[in-house]
């Protein structure tokens, strides 16, 4: 299929989309004064793109290689929201039809009315693929090196994911289905803020964190920050894994295991 280009002017975004290289972006800002003629276009093309790769015997897009579609706008008016959300129920009957669509929702950090309404355009479209890049960025950070090193030192493993939990009593309900060993991860920063320890203990032992103090003799321990955790463990609160430990490119923690 042809691929389609709006170019961009003061109240109009950059409208690029490109099937053989997988572009799929709309960008800049969006307040028309006349959305249809803007927009409608738009739709046609999404409709008889989707129509064409649903029909398709080769499927150009895999679960290795999924539809990318990006949006990144400084601003939409109410008028242009409509039709991101028509674009949005699209994208779901391409992934109903069990084509692989990832949607990403760009924005600047302290605008979190614009987050916020990327999210409420995918849940009201149903489509649960929209995702946050930065988010999405620390969060995986490093699987894809964990899981290669895995492999490479033939260590069986299989992977289970639940949400981000915040005591161990959270943590056993998603864990009554697994047989494993079961720990319960803690970390922590000195002082000086300078040197940072990854405690990691079978999860119905207790910490004595005085005796910890006295024997790393580094003064007080504090919890360390999320800003910490997700720079030198890439994870979120939630998420502490000794498996973090390959993101600490710094080599700024040490670990201990009781």
């Amino acid at each position: 299929m042809q691929k389609l280009y709006i170019e961009p002017s003061r109240n109009t975004p950059e409208i690029h989309f490109s099937p053989d290289k997988n572009i799929f972006l709309i960008r800049g800002k969006s307040s028309p004064e006349d959305v249809r003629t803007l927009y409608y276009p738009v739709i046609d093309w999404v409709k008889a793109f989707i129509d064409e790769i649903i029909d398709a015997e080769d499927k150009i897009f895999t679960p290795d290689h999924p539809l990318i579609f990006k949006t990144d706008l400084s601003y939409f008016n109410s008028s242009s929201a409509k039709f991101l959300f028509d674009i949005f129920i699209e994208l779901k009957r391409l992934l109903s039809s069990g084509v692989p669509v990832k949607a990403e929702w760009y924005y600047d950090e302290e605008d979190i009315d614009l987050k916020d309404a990327g999210i409420e355009i995918a849940l009201l479209a149903g489509n649960g693929i929209l995702t946050d890049p930065e988010t999405e960025k620390n969060l995986m950070r490093g699987q894809k090196e964990l899981f290669e090193l895995l492999e490479n030192l033939n260590i069986a493993f299989e992977y289970h994911e639940h949400p981000p939990l915040a005591t161990i009593e959270d943590a056993k309900i998603h864990w009554r289905d697994y047989n494993s060993g079961r720990c319960k991860n803690i970390f922590f920063r000195n002082h000086k803020g300078d040197r940072h320890y990854l405690v990691i203990l079978e999860h119905l032992r207790q910490l004595n964190i005085h005796d910890l103090e006295k024997r790393l003799r580094q003064g007080k321990l504090t919890f360390a920050s999320d800003k910490r955790l997700k720079k030198y463990l890439g994870v979120e609160p939630g998420s502490v894994s000794p498996f973090g430990l390959i993101n600490d490119k710094e080599k700024a923690c040490s670990s201990f295991y009781g």
